[in-house]
């Protein structure tokens, strides 16, 4: 399946409308590790925490002028290029409790802007694969339907033991199994799992349970064969094809950073690209400033959104 036919699947799949209309796309990023893999001692970076590309987007070429906004946060004079620290420091609860990130979103609201992101839990996307690669053999319709509920389910056991699923998992070249090593691993993590059940309520420990009945059985792991040994992401570069291959008529603008550069060209054909790309200085341009506030702010939200149990957030919203 080319670019193309996945993009038109994605459209019809979720009903999407407007992909064909031209917009302009500021991006930035916060937390790209550039590579996460297994190591000696754990992870090669300790706690990865959620990358997150962002930014903000309007309707047509022409942006509108955005000073008005830079006027009215009343900066130090000294500031010359727009951070997330200029409006706010701190964790997200004392970050959204700043006036000036209230000031921010209401511009944007007034001013017709929009908000794009993608969200990446780097961890449990590295577990993933487990969960595709049982069900690509068992084909459980009803699994598959809900894999989604199985693979966060998963996650939070791994989280809750975090060590031994890592030590284990190296010593069987993770994510790289050896074919006849398949069963063995499949078994491993089945016991692990029904050891750490209790992070989990009634009914998802009942749903966990019965999945676990039919990964035990398998002798085969297609997705996690053929990788390299410890390397969970190689990099982050296809997450930033993913908005301009559903948005191929609209202007996309990043950072001239090094490597956000070499991120994008990375995955783009640049001699037969018809993609409207380009890098600029964030110094000079201040929708890229912008998109640094609202991935810096999304990275804070989604990290805290990972980190809280359900009647943290319940007592935060107020209720």
């Amino acid at each position: 399946m080319d670019r193309n036919e996945l993009r038109e699947l994605m459209i019809q799949m979720h009903e999407l409308r407007g992909m064909d209309d031209e917009y302009t796309f500021y991006y930035d990023e916060t937390n790209n590790i550039r590579k996460f893999r297994i190591v000696d001692d754990g992870f090669n970076v300790a706690d990865p925490g959620n990358f997150v590309l962002a930014g903000i987007v309007h309707k047509g070429k022409e942006t509108p002028d955005i000073e008005p906004l830079i006027e009215a946060l009343i900066l130090p004079k000294n500031v010359k290029e727009l951070k997330l620290k200029n409006l706010g420091k701190g964790d997200f609860l004392s970050v959204i409790k700043s006036d000036k990130i209230g000031k921010l979103f209401c511009w944007l609201l007034e001013n017709r802007f929009y908000i794009h992101y993608f969200n990446l839990n780097i961890l449990y996307w590295s577990l993933t694969d487990i969960v595709d690669s049982v069900l690509s053999v068992t084909r459980d319709e009803f699994f598959i339907n809900n894999n989604m509920s199985v693979k966060s389910d998963i996650y939070k056991v791994v989280m809750s033991n975090r060590e031994t699923f890592v030590y284990t998992a190296r010593n069987f070249n993770y994510p790289d199994i050896d074919a006849c090593r398949a069963k063995e691993f499949a078994s491993w993590l089945c016991s692990f799992i029904r050891e750490n059940l209790d992070v989990l309520s009634g009914p998802r420990k009942y749903l966990l349970k019965t999945f676990l009945g039919s990964m035990e059985n398998v002798s085969e792991l297609p997705f996690l064969e053929g990788e390299r040994s410890h390397i969970l992401i190689e990099n982050f570069s296809a997450f930033y094809f993913r908005t301009l291959y559903m948005f191929p008529f609209s202007r996309h603008i990043f950072d001239s950073e090094e490597n956000i550069v070499g991120e994008v060209s990375s995955v783009i054909d640049i001699g037969s690209s018809n993609f409207s790309y380009s890098f600029v200085d964030s110094k000079t341009c201040r929708g890229v400033q912008l998109s640094d506030v609202i991935a810096g702010f999304l990275g804070k939200l989604f990290t805290f959104l990972r980190d809280s149990e359900l009647c943290r957030l319940v007592e935060v919203n107020g209720g």
